[in-house]
């Protein structure tokens, strides 16, 4: 759990699940996960799919978003950053002809 304090004085409260899981020798590991869930969306009990890596000693949910979300967020905001700055070279080079 997670507590922010805002600056009118309100606290708020963030949840991020502990999944359990078995490796290959059997022994129990926790991996937190990294997206804050409120607390009436808890399903305690349920389960998911873990994918465990024993070379990084890392886990993460076996689901399209748990794979792959950081890298697609950092090439939208690397495309983000290109265009702009294609953008910005396209008009002063026009700038410059006049």
């Amino acid at each position: 759990m997670s507590i922010n304090r805002q600056s009118n004085g309100k606290e708020s409260k963030s949840y991020y699940p502990v999944y359990e899981y078995l490796d290959d020798s059997n022994n129990v590991l926790e991996y937190v996960g990294s997206e804050a869930v409120r607390y009436r969306d808890l399903d305690t009990g349920s389960t998911v799919n873990l994918i465990y890596s024993k070379k990084l000693n890392k886990a993460r949910i076996n689901t399209k978003w748990g794979l792959y979300g950081h890298s697609i967020i950092e090439i939208f905001v690397g495309l983000a950053f290109l265009g702009v700055v294609f953008y910005i070279k396209s008009r002063t080079n026009k700038m410059e002809i006049r």
